[in-house]
């Protein structure tokens, strides 16, 4: 339940999780072509499948898939490539409690690792606070920006927390 404390939203819920309930026409995969900016759906689950991907060709791809399986199976195909924003999305919901496991997944299991773990990165650092940042992909760091500027990104930082006046509490290099 959303929202467990609160017995009117409870009572008031619509539910729509198949399309045979009662309210089943407000469902994804309720059976009725939808048109969108010109051009036709099947049902709003090949849409939805379809807008994770920039590229058209996918798009289409997606959207001639005879069923609904066949539409979210394509997008789990080997050679696709998700947008950023549905990748950080889908590895922050079943990862974003962990920071460590959520890095690793963008890391290792996207195409657009360096997009979408800088997402993630950021994402896990703004829920949990650099702490929860494991100690042992810190040690060693030289805080590089250039070949030839060891602690230049340190001393950036610090005049950054200078420049906006942000305390000692506020950044945790």
């Amino acid at each position: 339940m959303l929202y467990p404390e609160n017995d009117y939203v409870q009572m008031h819920a619509i539910h729509f999780y198949g399309i045979s309930e009662p309210y089943g026409f407000l469902s994804n995969f309720f059976g009725a072509p939808m048109v969108l900016d010109g051009t036709t759906w099947p049902i709003v689950e090949h849409d939805f499948q379809a807008q994770k991907f920039a590229d058209l060709a996918k798009q289409a791809e997606i959207r001639a898939a005879p069923t609904r399986g066949k539409a979210k199976k394509g997008v789990w195909a080997p050679d696709a490539s998700i947008r950023a924003d549905w990748a950080t999305t889908y590895i922050l919901m079943r990862h974003g409690d962990d920071p460590e496991e959520a890095m690793v997944q963008a890391i290792n299991d996207t195409r657009d690792n360096d997009t979408i773990a800088a997402l993630v990165g950021a994402a896990v650092g703004a829920l949990h606070g650099s702490h929860a940042i494991p100690e042992r992909w810190n040690r060693g760091l030289l805080g590089r920006l250039g070949t030839d500027d060891d602690g230049a990104l340190w001393w950036l930082l610090e005049e950054t927390r200078y420049q906006w006046n942000f305390g000692p509490e506020s950044l945790h290099l």
